[in-house]
């Protein structure tokens, strides 16, 4: 995280610089590799020179510093142009590359420093402009004496030189009082404001004789001391008298236009033609033109019409003439230039021979109306949270690309991976910020003409009417896939989200809507056993629904059948390669279907709660194994054992591992729970708990999948964790994506910095193991060294003295 930040910050043993981020490359000029070679106090200024050095040089971890562990000054430093930067700077003692270092962060001040000089020049000049000001000024110092006032304070109070050249604000202050309609309070204001310093007061004084004051009060500071007050009178009884009447005329043009609500009309006929037209009442109110403007220009009224709307008024007109009368609600574009929906209502006179000779009418505004309509629409057909069709809306817009299909049509089930924690972790306004802004994200990644629509919760429905091949739906998926790898920030926090996506296609996996959807829904169940992936539908996925009801319903019987086996697979020190622990895995051994993968019988254990039995016979036989190790003459290695989320919440957790550990005599030392970041933020009240009793214990303590989910660095330092395990979607594309490095590189320097074991899970090349190597990285784990292994193979790879020696020669 230090790499992206935009604080100065480096690591030092003593003048050598070990390690420095973009932001001090930037505010310094330097390029990192040469701050990486350079005397770190050639950076420092001449004249603070001296000073850094010798905090440099006092001794570290509980040194002699003011403040303990923690050195801070605003200190300039040499840009690489000669330049000044001002640095608010911070040094503290850590360990890192195993030795004692500084690990130093600074602020860039300078502009804040050059606001400061510029504020003290404003306040010169404020000073010299005092007998200027338009309002009366009053400066009291700390002793209640007259400091300073201008001649308009003397004008406005009419208080005689005599008083005012004593300097005594109190003699002053006995003048004023008689002047005042509430001297009590006046008097009361001021006591309240000598006696709070720190205070700053506006309000309003009236006077006997209908003078009306505002009043500005607020400290006035010698340095950083209290040097009494300063005050400021302005005479606003013109301006109190002028907004008194504009109120008073407000309220009358109120209460005249609440009177007239309709637009009242009457149009003279004649042998079918218009004679005049009379524009009564409420035209103003309606239009915001006058009767006088209507007279003026004859056809105003048609001009005001709006020109989508122009035909239906003229053929309304038309039909009056004709004498068939009609309302019509249409828009106008009054004279403020605002669009309003109206409805004009007419009605025909007719003579006794049955001619048309006039035709009433009544315009009322109805734009309130036609707003509550469309958002009656609105609410009816859309999403209210991300904007986007609902359900409804998604089946008429489906229904309607059904109908004109050409050859291929594509549906998509799509929802977020693990969405369900972050709301009882973080609350429902985080949980409905990201999916707005998963909406919007998603958008981006579509065609025109394409629909997104939010299913429901954290499902959302794509609708691709036209596309040419499969092809065609499976690169919106990968769009859709890449878009989600960067995180979402959602107040202020980093969220890492994955997604699943289900297919279907017209014709070949359904002629009709319903058939596409339950098949795409089908696809997706398939897609999520992955994650973070896409699944075309299949029809062997049906079939493959009834398996996993099947698995479901045989896992109730497993435990108790021994059908389950624990595999180990080796945690290697990437310098030595010598093997420095185990990580158990349990498999179930099924005795029709053979081994079911854990992708897919784990997360059937966590739905129905067989996960806690089963989470307690792995440890147990873990325990078991690592002890038979031990007293088999191999090296005492530590003994990696996953926690699910089940499992962390049972109340009789840190007991069930003392029971454990104490039945199997395996020190605590040589045990090592991992847990995710998911756990950890469910609640961390109860995880801080947990964890603190484990480590007491003596029991070790992993962070499994670090930098997929919510990346804290709180927890890290508040959380008794000694491992972090850098998650293998970071370790993948190490070598050729530019963001995973960075993204591992931060992460492996953030744990080497809290003194964290730091473990990279899913290394499967050479080329990786090397990065991950120069990036300090301390075990490594994964296929290139070995698959999980029965407990069998895993005794002979453990016995083998040699450990993964031929990777370290390859080195």
């Amino acid at each position: 995280m230090a790499e992206t930040v935009p604080t100065a910050t480096f690591i030092s043993h003593g003048r050598e610089l070990r390690y420095v981020n973009p932001a001090l490359a930037t505010i310094s000029g330097y390029e990192k590799e040469e701050l990486l070679s350079m005397d770190f106090l050639d950076l420092i200024h001449p004249q603070a020179r001296n000073l850094v050095k010798q905090i440099m040089e006092r001794p570290g971890l509980g040194g002699d510093w003011p403040n303990g562990n923690i050195w801070r000054e605003e200190i300039r430093i040499i840009r690489k142009n000669g330049g000044i930067r001002w640095l608010d700077l911070t040094l503290r003692w850590i360990k890192f590359e195993h030795k004692i270092a500084l690990l130093g962060t600074g602020l860039d001040i300078t502009e804040l420093k050059q606001v400061q000089a510029d504020l003290q020049q404003s306040l010169s000049l404020q000073r010299a402009t005092l007998e200027s000001t338009a309002d009366g000024i009053l400066v009291v110092d700390d002793r209640g004496r007259i400091a300073l006032y201008n001649q308009k304070f003397a004008e406005l109070w009419r208080i005689p030189k005599s008083i005012l050249e004593t300097r005594d604000d109190n003699q002053a202050l006995a003048f004023v009082l008689d002047q005042l309609q509430a001297p009590e309070q006046f008097l009361a204001k001021v006591r309240e404001l000598y006696a709070s310093s720190d205070t700053s007061s506006c309000d309003i004084l009236e006077f006997k004789d209908g003078r009306v004051f505002e009043r500005y009060s607020q400290p006035r500071r010698g340095g950083k001391e209290d040097a009494g007050r300063v005050w400021s009178f302005r005479d606003i009884t013109h301006k109190v008298l002028a907004e008194a009447e504009l109120r008073q005329s407000e309220e009358r043009y109120k209460l005249l236009l609440e009177s007239v609500t309709d637009y009242v009309y009457t149009v003279k006929v004649e042998n079918g033609l218009v004679l005049a037209t009379n524009h009564g009442r409420g035209c103003v109110a309606v239009t915001g033109y006058t009767s006088e403007e209507y007279a003026a220009d004859p056809d105003l009224w048609h001009k005001m019409v709006h020109p989508e709307d122009l035909a239906a008024v003229t053929k309304q007109g038309i039909a009056c003439l004709e004498g068939r009368a009609y309302p019509l609600e249409h828009r106008i574009i009054c004279k403020n230039g605002e669009v309003r929906w109206v409805r004009n209502t007419p009605v025909v006179r007719k003579d006794s021979a049955g001619k048309v000779i006039a035709y009433e009418g009544s315009i009322r505004d109805i734009t309130e109306g036609k707003q509550a309509e469309a958002k009656i629409t609105t609410l009816a057909f859309y999403d209210h949270l991300t904007g986007l069709p609902n359900r409804v809306e998604y089946d008429r817009l489906a229904a309607a690309a059904m109908a004109a299909a050409g050859k291929m049509m594509a549906v998509m089930f799509l929802d977020l991976d693990r969405f369900k924690t972050i709301n009882d972790t973080l609350g429902h306004t985080v949980g409905d910020e990201l999916l707005q802004k998963v909406a919007a994200r998603i958008r981006t990644c579509l065609r025109p003409g394409d629909t997104l629509a939010r299913w429901g919760g954290d499902e959302f429905t794509l609708l691709l009417p036209q596309i040419n091949s499969p092809r065609d739906a499976t690169d919106i998926a990968e769009h859709i896939l890449a878009a989600f790898k960067s995180a979402f920030d959602v107040e202020g926090q980093a969220l890492h989200v994955s997604t699943s996506i289900g297919i279907a296609i017209y014709p070949n996996d359904g002629k009709d809507m319903p058939t596409l959807m339950r098949n795409a829904d089908a696809a997706l169940y398939r897609a999520k056993e992955q994650r973070c992936a896409y699944q075309l539908y299949q029809p062997a996925i049906n079939s493959q629904a009834s398996h996993l009801l099947a698995l479901e319903n045989d896992l109730h019987s497993a435990l108790a059948g021994n059908q389950f086996v624990v595999y180990y697979q080796p945690q290697v020190d990437i310098e030595t390669m010598a093997v420095t622990g185990m990580e158990a895995l349990v498999r179930w051994e099924h005795p029709e279907f053979g081994l079911v993968s854990p992708a897919t019988f784990i997360p059937l254990a966590e739905e129905t709660g067989l996960i806690v039995p089963i989470g307690e016979w792995v440890l147990r036989v873990a325990c078991e194994q690592a002890k038979v190790w031990q007293e088999a003459g191999l090296a005492k290695i530590r003994m990696g054992v996953n926690l699910s989320a089940r499992q962390f919440e049972q109340p009789d957790l840190v007991e069930m591992v003392a029971r454990v550990l104490a039945e199997t005599g395996l020190e605590p030392c040589f045990l090592e729970l991992e847990i995710t970041e998911t756990i950890a933020m469910r609640n961390m009240g109860l995880t801080k708990t947990v964890l603190r009793s484990l480590a007491q214990m003596g029991v070790h303590l992993s962070m499994d999948d670090f930098g997929t989910g919510y990346s804290s660095l709180n927890y890290l330092k508040n959380f008794p964790f000694h491992t972090l395990k850098l998650d293998r979607a970071f370790v993948r594309d190490l070598t050729v994506d530019r963001h995973d490095l960075a993204i591992a590189s931060a992460i492996i320097a953030l744990g080497l910095g809290l003194d964290l074991r730091v473990l990279a899970e899913g290394v499967e090349t050479i080329e990786q193991l090397e990065v991950l190597r120069r990036l300090h990285c301390q075990q490594v784990q994964g296929f290139l060294f070995s698959k999980p292994k029965p407990a069998g193979e895993a005794t002979q790879l453990l016995a083998n003295s040699l450990g993964f020696a031929r990777w370290r020669e390859s080195a």
